[in-house]
């Protein structure tokens, strides 16, 4: 069936996903210490995360119940904010209403105070979706067709597009400006306005200072040999 991306079951090429996930990961492993005392955690969960989601494969996972990742993820997050610095809440409707037969027709997305958003940089909402998260490898949707992953987006915008520092990828593809949004509001006025990528810190515990925050996460980020040990585990599977 035809999904909201209006292609046959919303499929991708292979070619999008092919990635040779043991060397990339050996050349990751030869640049961190067995001790792993002097690479920043932020210099290679990204980079591993960039491989796992280019491979869009929701079977095949790296990270751990417990792992530098849930430093990052709680110290920062990702958010696409407005101009008041507000997470953009987004609605994503393909009702009945909205299609039109001999004619066209398309996904209505809506925000939290009813505005229709006609264009995202420039381009038609779903379409800026596309292009900017699901087909990044930023961003952690597992799957191969963008039809699934775009059902995976449309069900968490509802609740803010924010994601935690530590399931992200590199981030260099993203806008790094203010991004042009065109809205229809309840009268039918249209307003333009800018949305913006906004990198949000939450040191939670009592600490006002992001030397307080690494303190207490520490010593989960520095066991000697652990996380080097898991590369090298996960190689050993992997050609197993």
């Amino acid at each position: 069936g035809l999904g909201v991306l209006g292609g046959p079951r919303g499929g991708a090429p292979a070619s999008q996903s092919t990635v040779d996930l043991v060397s990339s990961l050996e050349d990751l492993a030869k640049s961190i210490p067995d001790d792993n005392s002097t690479v920043p955690v932020v210099e290679w969960v990204a980079p591993v995360n960039d491989l796992f989601q280019r491979l869009r494969d929701r079977h095949v996972d790296w990270l751990a119940s417990t792992s530098p990742v849930d430093g990052l993820s709680s110290l920062f997050t990702l958010n696409l904010v407005d101009q008041d610095g507000l997470v953009q809440q987004l609605f994503v409707s393909s009702a009945r209403e909205h299609i039109q037969l001999d004619g066209e027709g398309g996904p209505v997305v809506t925000d939290s105070k009813g505005n229709v958003v006609k264009s995202i940089g420039g381009a038609a909402p779903v379409a800026w979706l596309r292009t900017s998260i699901l087909e990044s490898s930023a961003f952690p949707f597992p799957y191969k067709s963008l039809g699934s992953r775009m059902n995976d987006l449309i069900a968490m915008l509802k609740y803010g597009a924010s994601w935690g520092f530590g399931e992200l990828g590199t981030l260099d593809a993203l806008d790094g400006g203010p991004i042009a949004v065109e809205l229809k509001g309840t009268e039918c006025e249209v307003t333009r306005t800018t949305w913006l990528w906004q990198v949000v810190a939450d040191y939670g515990d009592g600490c006002t200072t992001f030397a307080c925050a690494v303190a207490r996460l520490e010593p989960t980020l520095r066991v000697p040999g652990e996380y080097a040990g898991r590369v090298r585990d996960a190689l050993d599977i992997l050609r197993a």
